[in-house]
């Protein structure tokens, strides 16, 4: 199970898209996501079928190219009430964590969207755990604070709260 752990710099014009959001996350079965090799095909279909379920207009779209000619993509991008949502599928790790945060929103620092980090559990996580959640507590709360523009979600498997 997951849970929405920490959330910095929410609006009152995305509440309604970022429980949205929480609700098709909530619902993701994480064994099914951790045993995928291609994590971010399986949760961009998962928002799809959601999205076209409810005739909803929204873009969905996973391993988007951002930098031309490198291959740094972002697992899952979203468009929805236009809005733009960045989801990156992590292990549990800050080094994992802290990198994609720093080039996401370096590279679209000049717009405003919602970043969300979505968690999950691994054996190469072990260990790591507890920094990872310091580090979202501690550091990215002070960083979203300079970025106020970003919105910043944290989603982490539930047993580590």
């Amino acid at each position: 199970m997951i849970t929405k752990y920490r959330h910095y710099n929410q609006t009152k014009k995305t509440k309604k898209t970022i429980e949205e959001i929480e609700q098709i996350l909530m619902k993701i079965d994480m064994d099914n996501l951790k045993i995928s090799k291609k994590k971010s095909k399986y949760l961009s279909e998962v928002f799809k079928s959601y999205f076209k379920g409810k005739g909803d207009v929204a873009e969905v779209e996973s391993e988007v190219e951002f930098i031309d000619g490198k291959k740094d993509c972002i697992d899952v991008e979203l468009r929805l009430n236009e809005i733009r949502i960045i989801i990156e599928i992590d292990n549990l790790r800050a080094d994992q964590v802290i990198k994609k945060v720093l080039s996401r929103t370096a590279a679209f620092s000049q717009s405003n969207f919602i970043y969300i980090t979505f968690c999950y559990d691994s054996k190469s996580a072990k260990g790591h755990k507890s920094e990872c959640l310091k580090y979202i507590d501690t550091h990215l709360n002070n960083y979203f604070k300079v970025f106020s523009y970003i919105e910043y979600i944290a989603f982490v498997p539930t047993k580590h709260i």
